[in-house]
């Protein structure tokens, strides 16, 4: 059985989408692809015992395939699996977002993609299912200078706002956003260094002080909250940042998993955890990382040198049994 990752890509800008086109060294066409690619989806095959982490070693008996291509999704962002299996995308264009669906399980550059919704999204940058059964959008960009979550049926019908707060996209900066098993919706305000909680009408609750927070993700196993937050430009590339762990029911940051050395965790973008470990897309070095959830303890790198990775999920597929993320 294998655990399969989809991951979004930045991508390029068009001139480095050029300067690829115009590589012609043969050996370099598979990372040339995946340069240009905007979806990269990892297979994981697991192996017949659960006890197949080594920590100095690596995964014992694990064998991982990587396979990238394009879309129409033109700057991917968020992704979320609805409970009927069908996957939504953000496409945060600077002009004209809109979310688009595909059905389950079928991702790959052949697959037919649908428009979901387009009104009211402005940037949109993360995904999550309401405890109502409505869909929740963070967005990036703050038009008329107010920050939304919007709010849309799950068949793309806009319900307005869920949330705004006053302020531009760089003061605000809204990022990640999950939702609790007591209907709490926690979102990240980058801009002023936060984690905000809301009830599910929308009222808020409470705030966490976290710097520079991006995913939000929240594992129904630990009853936990996991909050990504990456380390200042200037220390890119030589410091850690760092994936919190934050316990909903008494307000305490619980964990804190870093990753140094020579190649830090600078950047720690999408979060997802399956069986005990905890992924972790790390987007200056391009890597997937994985982590022993219930002690921090870092246990190996899965996959490296991806474009610009932002956003990871594990798909419900072939009776997986992975929860639909939230």
């Amino acid at each position: 059985m294998d655990l399969e990752f989809l991951v979004t890509l930045h991508g390029l800008t068009e001139e480095e989408e050029q300067e690829e086109e115009d590589t012609e060294d043969e050996n370099e066409d598979i990372q040339k692809k995946e340069k240009l690619a905007n979806i990269m989806q990892l297979s994981l095959a697991l192996p017949k015992s659960s006890e197949y982490w080594n920590p100095k070693q690596g995964p014992k008996n694990v064998k991982l395939s990587r396979s990238a291509f394009s879309t129409d999704v033109k700057e991917p962002r968020g992704m979320l699996q609805l409970p009927d299996g069908d996957l939504l995308i953000a496409d945060a264009r600077t002009h004209h977002s809109k979310l688009w669906k595909l059905k389950h399980c079928n991702v790959d550059k052949k697959t037919p993609m649908h428009k979901f919704a387009s009104h009211g999204l402005h940037h949109p940058y993360a995904l999550a299912l309401s405890s109502r059964n409505t869909l929740l959008v963070a967005n990036q960009n703050c038009p008329d200078s107010t920050c939304r979550v919007s709010e849309y049926d799950l068949k793309g019908k806009s319900m307005g706002h869920f949330i705004s707060i006053h302020g531009s996209k760089d003061s605000i900066a809204l990022r990640g956003i999950a939702v609790d098993a007591r209907g709490d919706v926690y979102v990240a305000a980058r801009g002023l260094d936060m984690l905000l909680r809301y009830d599910a009408n929308g009222k808020k609750v409470g705030e966490l002080k976290v710097k520079k927070p991006l995913s939000v993700y929240y594992d129904a196993s630990m009853d936990a909250i996991y909050i990504s937050s990456r380390t200042t430009k200037k220390k890119m590339g030589k410091k850690s940042g760092a994936v919190y762990q934050y316990t909903p029911s008494d307000g305490r940051m619980e964990r804190k998993f870093v990753l140094g050395g020579e190649m830090p965790m600078s950047h720690p973008a999408g979060i997802f955890s399956y069986s005990g470990t905890l992924y972790v897309l790390e987007q200056y070095y391009g890597r997937l990382l994985a982590f022993n959830i219930k002690t921090g303890e870092f246990l190996t790198t899965l996959a490296d040198e991806m474009g610009n990775p932002e956003s990871l999920m594990i798909r419900a597929c072939d009776g997986l049994g992975v929860p639909y993320s939230r």
